[in-house]
């Protein structure tokens, strides 16, 4: 099977944690890791994500942003983000104790490559 030359953007971090990381004015975001196996070949070159910004950030379920990411290759994307959150409820004794919610932003372009940012500093987000 062949590969034309625009296979390789839809090769983004692929697993490979990234050494740069992003912020925004006051949020502060980790990479997450990506596992293509089910989708992807494991021969395919993969491109390592440097360094990312989050453009128009707000802590709110399903509002869009923008992501600019840069590769180790030099090259760089604009993608378009939508910021999401997981609740994860707490039950002791049968009870709910707690609803502890975690945010992130999924980002992706029309050429299919796609990253996961998790907020990483949750004294913004105790009052969510």
């Amino acid at each position: 099977m062949s590969r034309d030359k625009n296979d390789d953007k839809n090769d983004d971090n692929s697993g490979e944690q990234a050494e740069g990381s992003g912020s925004t004015s006051q949020y502060e975001f980790e990479l997450q890791p990506l596992s293509w196996s089910k989708r992807r070949a494991l021969d395919a070159p993969r491109r390592e994500v440097t360094a990312f910004k989050v453009s128009d950030f707000q802590l709110q379920e399903g509002h869009y942003c923008q992501v600019q990411v840069s590769f180790a290759n030099h090259a760089s994307e604009s993608l378009r983000g939508r910021v999401y959150a997981n609740k994860t409820h707490r039950l002791i004794d049968g009870q709910l104790s707690e609803v502890i919610t975690s945010w992130g932003v999924q980002a992706i372009n029309a050429d299919g490559v796609n990253i996961v940012l998790r907020l990483s500093s949750p004294a913004d987000t105790a009052d969510t």
